[in-house]
């Protein structure tokens, strides 16, 4: 992820903004784990909040992303 695209998340998730702009030990090293999260999770996430799209190719792969996108919403 670029730091424009990381900006640009802070600014809309509030999550993304405590993790990475708050005293967090994600806040030095500009990385997030996210151990519930595969890396097509995290590959279709960042388009999702950069341009608010992204095209999942099967429907397992929507359900998985529709859990992770609720649990970022409860835990922020």
């Amino acid at each position: 992820m670029t730091k424009e695209q990381a900006d640009h998340i802070c600014k809309i998730c509030l999550y993304f903004d405590l993790c990475l702009n708050r005293d967090m030990i994600e806040s030095e090293s500009r990385i997030i784990h996210k151990p519930d999260w595969t890396l097509a999770i995290a590959r279709h996430m960042v388009p999702l909040l950069v341009s608010f799209q992204t095209i999942l190719p099967s429907l397992k792969l929507y359900v998985e992303f529709m859990i992770q996108t609720d649990a970022i919403l409860v835990e922020a």
